[in-house]
């Protein structure tokens, strides 16, 4: 796992993307504390290839900090095949925290240099100033990211869908480790990707068989 660092030595921390841990190594041995709690995540932007150097700065913190990364097994010319840990959403680290104002996130980012800023939500503004709200994604979300991210065999890929896609409708996993997840499956060239759509960011998709998933009925939701 990438050293712990402090953000004055980041700049010489960005190397390139290695081993650490799957799925983006969100656990941690400190206490809970009561930003862990909240029941959504921020979203920190970072400089790029800082990702997981902040994770891990701020988990030594004692936050719950998950960058989305995904671990596969690469074989390279005359090298044995090996764990190599990408991130797949660049310069973003999702942190655990809960402000009751915007002072309060201000502080959070002037302790905490290496964050650029936290991202805000448009469509949300606090009433008397009219400062955007911080954007949230759901606990329920990350950890269905994270659920998909553990794939290693299949690489998770992030982007709209465009006109290529055609989109078959709402679908549940039926086993694996994502089972009892629900998406899109979507079709592409003879493949097919189960998708889902995260707050703020693009959709994730990956590819499955058709066997795995079956249909949604909207009607007994």
């Amino acid at each position: 796992m990438d050293e712990l660092s402090s953000p004055s030595e980041l700049s010489d921390q960005a190397e390139a993307q290695v081993p650490t841990v799957n799925a983006g190594g969100v656990s941690s041995d400190e206490p809970a504390t009561p930003e862990s709690q909240s029941p959504t995540w921020c979203i920190a932007v970072v400089r790029r290839n800082s990702e997981k150097v902040c994770r891990d700065i701020l988990l030594s913190e004692g936050y719950e900090a998950y960058v989305a990364t995904q671990t596969l097994m690469v074989r390279h010319v005359k090298k044995p095949i090996r764990p190599v840990e990408y991130v797949r959403i660049p310069a973003k680290v999702f942190v655990r925290l809960q402000f009751s104002h915007t002072r309060e996130s201000t502080a959070f980012c002037i302790a905490h240099p290496f964050i650029n800023r936290l991202m805000t939500d448009p469509a949300r503004t606090f009433e008397s100033t009219g400062i955007p709200r911080l954007a949230e994604v759901p606990d329920r979300e990350i950890r269905r990211l994270r659920d998909m991210l553990d794939d290693r065999h299949h690489e998770v890929t992030f982007g709209d869908l465009d006109s290529t896609f055609s989109i078959d409708g709402p679908v549940r996993v039926a086993f694996g480790p994502l089972r009892d997840t629900e998406g899109t499956l979507a079709r592409r060239k003879g493949k097919s990707y189960f998708v889902i759509q995260t707050q703020f960011l693009n959709c994730a998709r990956i590819l499955v068989s058709p066997s795995e998933v079956e249909p949604v009925d909207n009607k007994k939701r």
